[in-house]
């Protein structure tokens, strides 16, 4: 079992602003590339510390942009994992060799690593060269580190390779955990060119739910009782009663942002058919706009 399954409070703080991919369905592109905010700065984080304390957070996601383009990276993660809290990094791995983890913690520490294709998919997805390094990266990293989840997010693009695909990351990565995931927000019309049908998503990962290193996007194996009751490993890393959001603006100040699950600002929501639930404590519901676009009868 994943440390990650047991939280139920996450902080995400946004560390540092601008990519150096560019994958065409990330729904964040326009935030992003944004002028409007700031990078942390190791200044800040005892203002940050406190507000994480006072709101007894025990997980910080790490994210938005690509946190491996900071350059305090890694002090940045000794200062939390020091306080007792668990870092989850959500990184595109291809920067991963120009930091020193030596020091970290591998008990308080996750990679989360984008990781889309093979490598002529990976590179047109991500518009890079990096599919290569990515992929000495993840053989580094997985042998420091007992917890790394490889993020697949199954789109148009990678379909004809999805099963060449699981075979390579089962056979060259026998050690970390691998993630079928949805396009996620589709109220990007840049997104919404990218997405697959619920029905194709379940042809594709219905032969790979039982095994002990896939991990599937939560909320959508509850679209088919099949995978809702077979899949074993159904996981969101939103499933939590509050999720935190720190960000620091361009004049220098930071925000802070706690949204109690679920709430009218989130993108997902509780289906209203849903009948009573024993698998998840607590969920952060579905995605509505792949309720808008497949009825519930259609979905099951």
């Amino acid at each position: 079992m994943l440390n990650i399954f047991s939280t139920k409070k996450w902080a995400i703080i946004k560390i540092v602003y601008g990519c150096n991919h560019r994958c065409y369905f990330c729904h964040e592109r326009e935030n992003i590339y944004s002028y409007n905010f700031k990078n942390i700065h190791l200044s800040d984080l005892d203002t940050i510390y406190e507000w994480i304390r006072e709101n007894e957070f025990d997980y910080i996601i790490i994210s938005w942009g690509e946190p491996t383009l900071h350059p305090d990276l890694v002090k940045i993660i000794l200062y939390f994992q020091e306080r007792d809290i668990h870092i989850v990094m959500v990184n595109n791995g291809s920067r991963l060799h120009t930091h020193d983890f030596s020091k970290v913690d591998p008990n308080k520490m996750t990679f989360y690593i984008s990781y889309h294709g093979l490598e002529e998919e990976y590179n047109d997805i991500t518009e890079s060269t990096d599919f290569q390094q990515v992929s000495e990266n993840i053989s580094l990293i997985s042998k420091q580190f007992p917890e790394v989840i490889l993020r697949y997010v199954v789109n148009k693009k990678n379909t004809q390779t999805f099963h060449e695909y699981t075979r390579y990351v089962f056979e060259n990565f026998p050690d970390v955990y691998l993630e079928y995931v949805l396009v996620e927000d589709l109220r990007y019309s840049h997104v919404q060119e990218t997405y697959i049908p619920l029905t194709e998503f379940y042809k594709l990962v219905f032969q790979y739910i039982k095994h002990d290193k896939v991990l599937l996007d939560g909320w959508a194996a509850c679209f088919s009782p099949y995978l809702f009751q077979h899949a074993r490993n159904k996981f969101d890393p939103l499933v939590n009663t509050m999720l935190g959001l720190v960000k620091k603006t361009k004049q220098g100040e930071l925000v802070y942002n706690i949204k109690q699950i679920l709430s009218d600002e989130n993108i997902k929501s509780h289906w209203k058919k849903c009948k009573s639930c024993v698998q998840y404590d607590y969920c952060h519901g579905f995605d509505t706009d792949y309720i808008n676009k497949h009825s519930w009868n259609d979905s099951v």
